[in-house]
């Protein structure tokens, strides 16, 4: 069974030992990104290009097809459109705030839930300071 693009990219980057968050920053993605491509089956070339200027790494070799259609013409130019890259980011912050106003809203469900199960003689007034 051959290996998802995104697999092969990352054993790379693991055999290289090259830190997830260095990496992230140099190419100026969320760490997120990073992982979620590296769950790809498959990857563009011009993300693939653009992590290996990052690391370094010609990756021609583990992609020799891929890399001969699109020939090696454009090899060096900036790989990465700015506005995907916002895009991106933009939809991971979506996401983080919504997780978070989820879990908000579970944790006040329960605590309501709570205060149902409870006699009205149980709840204590609030002092005032």
């Amino acid at each position: 069974m051959k290996a998802n693009t995104g697999e092969i990219v990352e054993l790379v980057i693991r055999r290289k030992n090259i830190n997830i968050s260095k990496l992230s920053r140099r190419m100026e993605v969320n760490r997120s990104t990073l992982y979620s491509w590296f769950k790809q089956k498959q990857l563009p070339i011009e993300v693939i290009r653009a992590i290996g200027k990052a690391i370094d790494h010609d990756f021609s070799e583990e992609f020799r097809d891929e890399f001969n259609k699109r020939g090696s013409s454009d090899i060096g130019h900036s790989p990465l459109n700015p506005a995907t890259i916002e895009q991106d980011n933009n939809q991971e912050i979506v996401t983080y705030w919504m997780q978070k106003y989820i879990i908000l809203l579970e944790e006040y469900n329960a605590a309501v839930n709570h205060l149902h199960k409870i006699s009205p003689k149980q709840i204590k007034p609030m002092k005032s300071a």
